[in-house]
């Protein structure tokens, strides 16, 4: 007769997991980066990560207080693969004006697909990119 053991089972399964690579868990490229919004760390900013041949797939991060970003999969946790990206960039903050209005405090050049001001190449394997300097002042 066959017993129930929990922790056997359990241990069973995790141990399977761990061979298989079940669960979360990237196996294409990572990349590493950092933006900075003239000359500082751009703290909680949104970097999405576009396919510069159109495809359906997006990447995203926030960035830390160092302005610091690190992205593997995207929201479905399907990994990030190697190719060209548009790189855009958006921080919301509190409006100038108070109350409950907010405001992107990065200039519409760094958020517009259209406009492509950042790319980035993404390598097999980890990538670091180029600090992303933005300036307050772009206007293109």
């Amino acid at each position: 007769m066959f017993r129930f053991n929990l922790p056997t089972a359990a241990l069973a399964l995790a141990l399977a997991c761990g061979l298989t690579g079940c669960g979360r868990g990237s196996h294409g490229p990572v990349v590493h980066g950092s933006v900075k919004l003239d000359g500082q760390p751009l703290n909680g900013a949104e970097v999405q990560l576009l396919p510069k041949g159109g495809t359906a797939a997006s990447y995203f991060a926030t960035t830390d207080s160092a302005g610091a970003f690190t992205v593997q999969e995207d929201v479905s946790h399907r990994p990030l693969q190697p190719g060209t990206y548009v790189v855009l960039v958006t921080r919301v903050a509190p409006a100038p004006e108070g109350g409950m209005a907010m405001k992107n405090i990065v200039p519409p050049a760094y958020n517009d697909p259209s406009r492509a001001l950042l790319t980035l190449d993404v390598q097999a394997g980890e990538t670091n990119a180029p600090p992303f300097e933005l300036r307050s002042t772009t206007r293109r």
